[in-house]
């Protein structure tokens, strides 16, 4: 199975793979098909696949970065970045949500309802 990203999704991520570049990550890993395809995880409840948009290391230290779109379907973007925040949790990384304009409110909403741990940036 493959990771499907929506056409409106592709120029945020160009812009956030190149912010991730120009703060010095390492071993960069993004759905964009000039880089290696992050880990993915499948969700047993639906058997759908979870991938982060982007991943990196600094300082040793697992970074997982996420494009935040509005959604019709909350439940699957909190399931994901819920597991994206544990991972990151684990590897003393984080999990960072780049919120292009006007998609903020939405990021920021998920956030203060879930409460789990997640830096967000304006894209």
């Amino acid at each position: 199975m493959e990771i499907e990203i929506a056409a409106e999704k592709l120029p945020f991520l160009e812009k956030a793979v190149n912010w991730v570049q120009s703060k010095g990550y390492n071993d960069i890993k993004a759905v964009l098909d000039e880089f290696e395809a992050p880990k993915s995880f499948t969700q047993s409840s639906t058997n759908s696949l979870i991938a982060p948009d982007i991943t990196g290391i600094s300082m040793g230290r697992k970074c997982y970065f996420e494009v935040a779109l509005k959604s019709d379907n909350e439940r699957q973007v909190v399931n994901k970045w819920k597991l994206l925040s544990y991972l990151a949790g684990n590897k003393q990384g984080k999990l960072i949500i780049f919120a292009p304009h006007g998609h903020k409110a939405f990021a920021k909403r998920i956030i203060e309802i879930t409460k789990f741990m997640a830096e967000i940036l304006p894209l």
